[in-house]
């Protein structure tokens, strides 16, 4: 199988997997207050699912975007077949709100991307890192140091 043809059965895999902790957030958002819109696909050259997280009341071009990302090592390093999972919060205008890579920045931070077993750890291991409420927990944090 091809690079390209893994990569395409990990976004055939991992989507609906993305999608359904998106959702578990924007119902945490809600519960919290916030609202946000349906969990929604935006990829391009890269595979990613995005959820929009707003204040009441803001205005729609506002409030904190949740992407979740299946990271190439093609595309950060320039070389290799490897993937991980990204969980980024991101203020509309670019401001870094937090974010989650598990081995970031240390020699294990890529997984074979052919290597099923290895995807679906580190997948696992991805959701380890944070819950829906911990992401919610974030975004309140950052609004209210913001506020301050």
């Amino acid at each position: 199988m091809s690079y390209s043809d893994t990569i395409e059965a990990l976004y055939t895999t991992y989507k609906p997997k993305a999608l359904e902790v998106l959702g578990e957030i924007a119902t945490a958002a809600r519960t919290r207050g916030f609202v946000c819109e349906e969990p929604f696909d935006m990829s391009d050259d890269v595979y990613r699912w995005a959820l929009l997280i707003r204040q009441e009341g803001a205005p729609p071009d506002s409030g904190v975007d949740v992407v979740i990302t299946i990271a190439e090592s093609n595309e950060y390093d320039g070389e290799g077949d490897g993937v991980n999972f990204m969980l980024d919060m991101t203020e509309y205008g670019g401001l870094i709100v937090g974010g989650v890579a598990p081995y970031n920045f240390t020699p294990d931070v890529w997984v074979k991307a052919a290597d099923a077993d290895a995807v679906r750890a580190r997948w696992d291991l991805f959701m380890e890192c944070f819950s829906p409420a911990s992401v919610i927990d974030r975004i309140v944090e950052f609004n209210e140091r913001k506020a301050a």
